[in-house]
C-alpha cells in the first residue's frame, strides 16, 4: 500500500464491531487503492459505499462515470470470500439506475 497503514487497523474488531469502506472518499483522500483496504481491513470490512469521482471532488457520480478501479475491488473481495453490505450512494436521482447496471457484472 502506498500509504501507511494506521496502527489501529492492526487490532482485531471487538464486541462486532467493523469498518465502512466508503471508496468515494477513499479515492479522494487517500493514496491506496479499495483493494488495499479492503487486503487492510479484511474480515472487518462489514459494509462499503459505492459511488464514483475522479479523485478532484466529492461527486457521488454514477459508478463507472470517475476513475474508481471497481473491478479490482470486487474481485479483490472475491478473492478473500469478504461479502460486506453495499450502499449505493447517488446524489442525484438520474445515477440510480446506472450504477445499479455498472453493479450486475460484480453481484451477479
Amino acid at each position: 500500500m502506498a500509504e501507511k497503514q494506521p496502527s489501529h487497523l492492526e487490532t482485531p474488531g471487538a464486541g462486532g464491531l467493523g469498518y465502512c469502506l466508503d471508496a468515494g472518499h477513499g479515492n479522494l483522500f487517500s493514496q491506496i487503492p479499495p483493494q488495499g483496504w479492503v487486503e487492510a481491513l479484511g474480515d472487518r470490512l462489514l459494509e462499503i459505499h459505492l459511488h464514483d469521482n475522479r479523485g478532484e471532488a466529492d461527486d457521488h457520480l454514477p459508478l463507472g462515470g470517475g476513475n474508481i478501479d471497481f473491478s479490482g475491488l470486487f474481485s479483490c473481495l472475491e478473492e478473500k470470500k469478504i461479502q460486506p453490505i453495499y450502499t449505493v450512494e447517488p446524489h442525484e436521482i438520474a445515477h440510480l439506475q446506472p450504477s445499479l447496471e455498472a453493479l450486475k457484472p460484480f453481484l451477479g
